[in-house]
């Protein structure tokens, strides 16, 4: 088969998931619009020196491919939404061979794809080129999983995810951590546990 085709087989199967797990998005929004005690996150010292050299070599490596936008503006969600889909359906799962390796948002787009981790740079990249300044972003890593954050208030963010726990793009207080809790969190300059 021709990439073309693959293509479409990977965009039609990210929306066929989409599709399939709305009816569970729904219904956990539902639920938590009814909880009266909402969780919130923090931004605390970074204390999980196990990531460490992943994440530092990861800033210093991404760095040198950040590209510089000027336009900073203020993107609506259904912006960030429009960026989460196109990269779940333009971008495949990939996983690492061997080792973990966090590949760069350029190494990303060389190969069409990548592990978590890799997705979560590229996602970051193109909601920085939207417009969205470094601080408000973040890449969250649970055990064995990482995701992207957009922090829309100071205590709160969106989860933007490879399709692991969600395709949809979920307020991180009306998520429900069945996969694991957040442990760190970082983006280009800035490190920081939950």
């Amino acid at each position: 088969m021709n990439t073309k085709m693959i293509s479409m087989f990977h965009k039609i199967k990210v929306y066929l998931k989409i599709i399939a797990t709305f009816p569970s998005y729904l219904f956990w929004k539902v639920v938590y619009l009814f909880k009266k005690d909402k969780r919130r996150f923090t931004r605390k010292p970074f204390v999980h020196r196990e990531y460490a050299y992943k994440i530092f070599d990861w800033q210093y490596r991404e760095r040198h491919v950040f590209h510089v936008v000027d336009n900073i503006n203020k993107p609506t969600l259904k912006d960030i939404k429009r960026v989460h889909r196109w990269v779940l359906t333009n971008f495949r799962y990939i996983p690492d061979k061997g080792k973990d390796y966090w590949e760069t948002s350029d190494e990303v787009i060389q190969k069409g794809g990548a592990d978590c981790d890799g997705i979560s740079a590229l996602m970051m990249r193109k909601l920085r080129e939207l417009g969205i300044p470094d601080e408000k972003l973040g890449v969250c890593i649970i055990p064995r999983h990482a995701f992207v954050t957009y922090w829309y208030k100071d205590d709160d963010f969106y989860i933007l995810d490879n399709g692991y726990m969600t395709y949809h793009v979920v307020k991180a207080s009306e998520f429900s951590w069945k996969k694991g809790e957040p442990l760190c969190g970082f983006n280009l300059s800035d490190v920081w546990s939950f």
